[in-house]
């Protein structure tokens, strides 16, 4: 262990700043922090270095250091972050951010004060982003009150300083800039974290921004004029100010949390129905459009039917929308309320009519239609006469439209020639106006790169007609020849069928020239970049050839495409350069990988192995060789394109497991100089494929030695290590290739003392009994077996924490399991009981809730003591606001059930609740 005395000595060779970075970025160890505590070099934190026309912020080495060690340590880091002098250098807030995002929950939510103080004080760089994910993880672990905080913080609006021509521009405390991103945070994955709440925070910074741009006047809802700055709800683009992005995010959240059950759709949309402002109300039609079965259908309707909705214009497009989701569902006696406001036209002042004059008639006309138009052809008889009428001689289709189109907008290369234009040329004059058309390379004009993204499209849509003259493309544009091919590919993946000859023949020539690419016409050459693309392209659609079973070439072209593949094999990308520039903690070796020539001709060589057998093996005498010789790090020493051998490790154990089984030891090398090979290979098989039988058999140790190597390395990689290897040994357990022995795969996992194993594999275990009962295929779900040897896990689980070899904290993940229908209420009501004697705490806890209803019935007091329980241990009454039908049910039914013990204890638990003022149930007593 180091001391001071250590610390003291290591100073003494330190003479230059960069000699102290050295120092801290060599250190691998959380037992430095305290003895580097003690010698005070966590004390002076650099400030940031302001002139008069620049701000400079150092680096700073100790803040990197403890951003690797919170994996390791996090209590003791977590402990001297909030000992260091506070400082206004945003490149030290990122970094204890980021030491913050690889924490536990409750050990980050102690950074969160701070965080919340230099969010809302100081110059930000990446801390608005960093603090969006903490505060979804926190909200995800049940830290609900800090993780709100924090959005609040991130969401706080100034209101504006000037004036930008005649509306107020309301300022995000964090920048514009980061403003966008994190909303789309808070809209997305934290609301999934936490539900209503979450929206509700953002409908309030909503109201606020709303307010500052024009104050309200009169009775709600206000008038936001949101048809003029947000005509359309169903557009997601780059927001120009921060009411756009919130109106983003609303929507985002309300389409989320409508999609969740509908009990939250109905709670939602009756909060929306009767916001303040009109954008509120256009956002709870808009939901109702968009998933018209999530809500309960009177309620629906009821909002569709209202007068003031069918009245007012800012309503328009999304009541049209509306209306027609709901039309072939309400009932007939709805149909007649709509199409009677509609038929007595709109009810707006006199003073308007007068300004319409003469035109009212041809005004009503319109109105009435615009709000029939999409229900015509369903219109009951007795307002049939009526509405043909009023549509005589009139464009039903156009009315039915959006009175604003909803488009995306395109932001990158553009080309000279649209689709339609470019599908019309024959391909000989396509030719010639690609080798003769010259870009003018100003910002924002045609390009190549633009002009190609258009013919990839057209040949996507047409692929036979391009492939039968694809050799007529030897020699243009590398930039066409690859979009040309990426076409295509995309044609294949959507299972059209063409003649591959001239496909065949441009793919074989592109692979004749070598890295280099050949001159072009006018004697230059392409640069490495863009040839590269295209043999990268190559390897692409010969891979989704492979695997397609719609598009394949036939066997008579078999030789030729082992030649390009074995050419495309020898491509010198990925090299060092590339691997040192984009792998380490930029990209892990996989999607490096399938970014790579090498890489993807890997993969499209295994693949061409099956369909070359018919998927029966063995593997090809050449292609044997080939694979091998890349298998080899001594030979091949990228760890992109050794990964690939772990990626198609399910695919080999099929075609030729006896010729596999020799190559094991070099997919999995066990020389210390070639450890990351051997991780590279095994991570990429854990993560990217399920289990298999056949890949078992031969890597039992392999698995054996993950499983002790997971104490090892830190962060997202031995986080995703858990989840992969879990889930991978708790399938097997099930299929029953392995056990609970003492020298078994799950028993050795099981004896991980590594935090997360046992959470991983309660909670996974937990979503498959979940998973199963969701499919409809009787075969698809689990066998009693099945479930008796996840039972017994659970009890090899429990047995472990009662022995305090394992945290309770673990089992939060026991919510899954709560309520499924192949676990009898009498056993998991009881271990339910026991969890939260022993302190732990289910989450998401909401499962638990509604699980309770049922489980009343069959054990009242039990059922009531869980429940009182629950309002203990959870942070947030959303819990129980959001699922209040669950609570009602269960406590009516432990009152029905005539245990005296039971019944006195939901009257004092309802009490309770009222009292706590998380809900009103007095009436149940």
């Amino acid at each position: 262990m180091p001391t001071r005395k250590d610390v003291q000595l290591a100073m003494r060779y330190v003479q230059r700043g960069s000699d102290l970075s050295f120092f801290f970025d060599e250190l691998s160890s959380p037992d430095w922090i305290d003895p580097l505590r003690e010698e005070g070099l966590f004390d002076s934190p650099p400030p940031p270095e302001i002139s008069d026309d620049m701000a400079r912020y150092p680096e700073w080495a100790p803040a990197r250091y403890l951003a690797r060690m919170a994996t390791l340590s996090p209590e003791r880091v977590a402990s001297v972050i909030l000992e260091i002098p506070d400082t206004e250098n945003p490149r030290i807030h990122d970094a204890f951010a980021e030491a913050a995002l690889q924490m536990p929950a409750v050990v980050s939510a102690r950074l969160v004060p701070q965080f919340v103080q230099w969010l809302l004080g100081q110059r930000s760089l990446l801390l608005p982003i960093h603090s969006a994910k903490l505060a979804t993880r926190l909200a995800s672990e049940g830290v609900v009150t800090e993780s709100l905080r924090l959005a609040s913080a991130l969401l706080t609006i100034d209101p504006p300083e000037t004036l930008e021509g005649l509306v107020p521009r309301p300022i995000p405390r964090i920048g514009e800039h980061h403003f966008y991103d994190v909303v789309e945070e808070l809209s997305g994955p934290f609301v999934e974290a936490l539900g209503i709440p979450a929206l509700e925070i953002l409908r309030e910074v909503l109201d606020d921004t709303l307010r500052f741009r024009s104050p309200p006047v009169g009775k709600p809802p206000f008038d936001d004029y949101s048809q003029i700055w947000r005509a359309s709800l169903g557009v997601v683009e780059r927001a120009t100010d921060c009411a756009e992005s919130l109106v983003n995010g609303v929507v985002h959240a309300t389409l989320t949390l409508v999609r969740k059950d509908s009990d939250t759709a109905n709670s939602v949309l009756k909060t929306l129905s009767a916001g303040a402002w009109k954008i509120e109300r256009r956002i709870a039609l808009f939901a109702i459009a968009q998933a018209p079965q999530s809500f309960n259908l009177e309620l629906a309707a009821s909002l569709v039917t209202r007068s003031d909705m069918i009245n007012d214009e800012a309503y328009e497009d999304e009541l049209k929308a509306a209306v027609s989701a709901l039309w072939p569902r309400i009932s007939l006696d709805r149909k007649y309320d709509y199409l009677t406001l509609v038929q007595n036209g709109p009810a707006v002042a006199q003073d308007f009519r007068d300004r319409i004059g003469e035109d009212w008639g041809e005004y009503v006309s319109v109105w009435q239609l615009k709000r029939i138009a999409s229900i015509f052809n369903d219109i009951p008889e007795e307002f049939g006469e009526w509405a043909d009428t009023v549509s005589r001689d009139r464009d039903l289709a156009a009315l039915a439209r959006p009175s604003v189109n909803a488009s995306f907008s395109f932001v990158g290369p553009t080309s000279p020639l649209t689709a339609d234009e470019l599908s019309t040329l024959s391909i000989e004059d396509l030719n010639r106006f690609l080798s003769s058309w010259e870009p003018t390379n100003e910002w924002g004009a045609p390009s190549r790169e633009g002009m190609g993204r258009i013919l990839a499209a057209v040949v996507a849509n047409n692929a036979s007609r391009f492939a039968d003259s694809a050799n007529s493309f030897i020699g243009q544009q590398a930039v066409y020849m690859g979009s040309l091919i990426s076409g295509l590919k995309e044609a294949v993946s959507k299972g059209a069928q063409f003649d591959w000859g001239q496909t065949l023949e441009l793919c074989s020539w592109i692979t004749e020239q070598g890295e280099i690419s050949p001159e072009l016409e006018n004697g230059e050459r392409e640069t490495t970049e863009s040839w590269r693309w295209v043999w990268m392209e190559v390897a692409r659609l010969l891979a989704a050839a492979m695997s397609s079973t719609e598009s394949n070439p036939t066997k008579s072209f078999s030789p030729q495409i082992s030649l390009i593949l074995r050419r495309l094999a020898q491509h010198p990308d990925p090299g060092l350069e590339t691997e040192a520039r984009f792998g380490g903690d930029n990209m892990d070796p996989t999607t490096l990988a399938m970014n790579t020539v090498r890489g993807e001709a890997i993969r499209a060589i295994t693949m061409y192995s099956w369909w070359e057998t018919d998927g029966s093996g063995p593997i090809p005498g050449e292609i044997r060789g080939v694979l091998a010789t890349h298998a080899d790090p001594d030979h091949d020493n990228s760890l992109a394109v050794h990964s690939v051998f772990g990626f198609c490790l399910p695919i080999l154990a099929r075609l030729d497991p006896q010729w596999l089984q020799t190559l094991i030891p070099v997919i999995f090398p066990q020389r210390p100089d070639l450890l990351s090979y051997r991780n590279a290979a095994w991570d990429s098989y854990l993560q990217y494929n399920g289990p298999s039988s056949a890949v078992l058999e031969m890597t039992r140790k392999e698995y054996a030695q993950a499983i002790g190597n997971l104490e090892h390395g830190g962060g997202q990689r031995r986080k995703r290590s858990i989840e992969a290897l879990v889930r991978h040994v708790i399938l097997l357990y099930l299929w029953g290739h392995v056990g609970l022995g003492n020298d078994d795969l799950l028993a050795k996992l099981l004896r991980a003392k590594v935090a997360g194993v046992h959470s991983e594999i309660v909670t996974f275990s937990g979503r498959i009994l979940r998973q199963s009962e969701a499919k409809d295929d009787p075969d698809s779900q689990l066998s009693a077996d099945q479930v008796a040897r996840l039972k017994e896990l659970w009890s090899s689980v429990r047995s472990l924490v009662e022995s305090e070899a394992v945290s309770v904290d673990e089992l939060t993940g026991f919510s899954w399991w709560c309520g499924c229908s192949s676990l009898d209420i009498g056993w998991w009501l009881p271990e339910l009981h026991w969890l939260l004697l022993s302190g732990g705490s289910p989450i998401p806890a909401f499962r638990v809730v509604d699980a309770l209803v049922e489980a009343a019935a069959v054990d009242p007091l039990t059922t009531i003591r869980v429940l009182r329980f629950l309002v203990d241990v959870v942070d947030t009454p959303w819990t129980f606001i959001g699922h209040l039908n669950s609570v009602r049910s269960t406590v009516a039914a432990v009152l029905a059930a005539g245990d005296e013990v039971a019944v006195r204890r939901a009257r004092q638990l309802i009490h309770e609740l009222g009292a706590r003022d998380i809900a009103n149930l007095s009436d149940m007593l």
